[in-house]
């Protein structure tokens, strides 16, 4: 049977994760990308192509983080998927009972620790989509309050603003979008590390069972030792009875015969008489 699975194989557990990836992303301050001061933020009202400018920048910035965020998410989707298949596969291994000790517990033990290494994948990438989050929801604030500086604008302002009021919305979209992704990801991943406690649970019966197996077949081995022995012992008792009958039969044979020529030889001298 294969050693037992430590229990701090498992990377984390579902009470470090926080209870809510919404709230989290939400309670963390802005990024580091928008550093604008109170005196930096009056000169971009005085100069509204370099305030617009530095927005296109921002925006670009933005679109790209955007873009490695969903290539995180689809990567963190495809790597649950494939856990998910490993784990059902695994709870579809046929009994012990019905196979040698060894055969039923080393497979369980392998496919165990590929659950446990994928699971701690996911657990970093969680945590980098939350990191991301982080970002997001930072940007939004810096551009809230840049938004409230150009309101107190005058009036050939309002286009720009309205413009980046509409991008705004859409980022904020996007960052509620993620957070939401973000905790659904945690919810899974909660669910298989019970998956994976599940697991270990059952590959800890099977070398219990394996074990149980292992003495019984030791028990059995024994007895047929044993059974062997006896009929060895009996089949050499047989024999010598045999070998002591042919022998007492041999010397009744001759003791007849002996008695039958006595017998011949009287009569013979009786009738010679």
């Amino acid at each position: 049977a294969s050693e037992d699975v430590p229990a701090d194989d498992v990377g984390f557990a579902a009470d470090h994760v926080p209870a809510s990836a919404v709230d989290l992303a939400q309670s963390l301050p802005g990024d580091a990308l928008f550093q604008t001061t109170e005196p930096r933020a009056a000169a971009a009202l005085d100069d509204l192509p370099k305030l617009v400018h530095q927005y296109e920048l921002a925006n670009a910035h933005l679109n790209t983080t955007l873009a490695e965020v969903a290539a995180k998410l689809q990567a963190a989707e495809a790597d649950k998927q494939t856990l998910m298949a490993r784990l059902h596969r695994l709870e579809q291994l046929p009994s012990p009972l019905h196979a040698s000790a060894s055969a039923a517990s080393q497979p369980t033990h392998a496919q165990l620790q590929q659950a446990l290494a994928l699971v701690a994948q996911k657990e970093t990438q969680i945590q980098g989509l939350l990191a991301e989050g982080e970002q997001l929801s930072k940007t939004e604030l810096k551009h809230q309050t840049i938004i409230k500086k150009l309101r107190a604008g005058d009036a050939q302002k309002t286009k720009q603003l309205a413009e980046t009021s509409a991008a705004l919305q859409r980022v904020q979209a996007t960052v509620d979008e993620l957070q939401h992704r973000v905790a659904e990801l945690t919810a899974e991943r909660e669910q298989l590390v019970k998956l994976v406690r599940t697991l270990r649970e059952s590959h800890t019966t099977l070398q219990r069972q394996a074990t149980a197996l292992a003495s019984e077949r030791d028990a059995q081995q024994a007895a047929v030792a044993r059974l062997q022995a006896n009929e060895a012992a009996l089949q050499q008792a047989l024999q010598e009875a045999r070998d002591q009958q042919q022998t007492a039969a041999a010397a009744a044979q001759s003791a007849a015969l002996t008695r039958e020529i006595e017998t011949n030889q009287q009569l013979h001298q009786t009738l010679a008489e």
